[in-house]
């Protein structure tokens, strides 16, 4: 009876695979760490002192995964750009920091890509790789200050 509802070993293989996506899916992991700087970088505006913003920011980065997420290829690395907004304009902290995540129009359209280069290549099987590859978009925002005098 079971042989009647799954045709093949094929249409089964792709059943369970399926279900094994759905209870996986959304695992990517990333951590947004920012290295220890002589200056201040606070999610708050507490830095207790009276301040003026003297630049607002806001930067992307992309984080790349294989298989549903579960393996990161590279993750976004913020140090570099914090730092350079200090310098850029000799603050002395930033505050109100915000970091994002958010799937663009790339982020979105990748994964189909994948499967449809699958598709072109392996047939109805190679719809499958479209787990294979995903992108997202992380953002951080902020404002960089300078201390009242």
């Amino acid at each position: 009876m079971l042989r009647k509802m799954c045709s093949t070993d094929a249409t089964s293989s792709m059943i369970i695979l399926f279900c094994v996506t759905v209870l996986t899916t959304g695992c990517a992991t990333v951590h947004l760490d920012v290295s220890p700087s002589k200056k201040i970088i606070s999610m708050t505006d507490s830095v207790g002192m009276s301040y003026t913003i003297i630049k607002q920011f806001s930067h992307e980065q992309k984080a790349y995964f294989v298989l549903l997420g579960l393996f990161k290829i590279s993750s976004p690395d913020f140090n570099d750009v914090l730092n350079s907004d200090l310098e850029e304009v000799h603050g002395d902290a930033i505050i109100h920091t915000t970091m994002e995540v958010e799937y663009d129009l790339v982020d979105t359209f990748v994964p189909w890509g994948v499967a449809a280069a699958g598709w072109a290549i392996l047939g109805p099987v190679g719809l499958n790789l479209s787990f294979a590859f995903t992108t997202q978009t992380y953002r951080i925002t902020g404002d960089v200050i300078r201390y009242s005098k």
